[in-house]
Parts: structure tokens; sequence; C-alpha cells
């Protein structure tokens, strides 16, 4: 089999790296939620790929355009609040293999 990598990362580049990933982090840390063991158990097991989230984005947005078609307890700002939340994972899929 032909190695298909045949150069080394520089440490200077993985330091630089690694700083640039801790500072996104301690930017980050204060918009994000300790979860128990308990809790990340209790989430519901969804991937959100590209086209189901353009489709609740889609959703969210005719809720808002309609609200006599939406239920009482939907509020369309927090809705959109947690939409833009759900964007970071593809920052967070940018860091993770």
């Amino acid at each position: 089999m032909e190695n298909k990598h045949d150069q080394a990362i520089p440490q200077e580049t993985l330091a630089e790296a690694m700083q640039l990933i801790d500072r996104a982090y301690e930017r980050l840390t204060p918009y994000m939620l300790s979860l128990t063991a308990e809790g990340r158990v209790s989430l519901p097991k969804m991937k959100m790929g590209n086209r189901l989230f353009s489709f609740v984005e889609k959703a969210g947005t005719l809720a808002k355009l309609n609200p006599q078609y939406r239920p009482f307890f939907f509020n369309p700002e927090e809705f959109h609040i947690d939409l833009d939340d759900a964007a970071l994972q593809g920052v967070l899929s940018r860091v993770q293999p």
C-alpha cells in the first residue's frame, strides 16, 4: 500500500493550531451548557445534515411568518437563537476528524 502522507506537520504549526483551538474554546465556553451523563443520554439521537437543517430553518421561518398555524408554545425568537447555535456544529466539525 502506498503511503499517501509523507510529510510531518511542523511542531510550530501544531502549536499554533492548538492555540487557536484553545482560543475558540475560551470564546465559546460562556455559551455552552454542562450536561450530566443522564442529560446526555436523554438527548435525542439526531444528526442534522445540510438538507435537514435547511428544512428546519424553513419551517421556523414559515412559523414566524404565519403565527396562526404555529402551536401556542412555539417561540420563534428562541427557535432562531437555537437554530443559530445549531449552526455551530459546522464549527465543531472543522476541528473533529
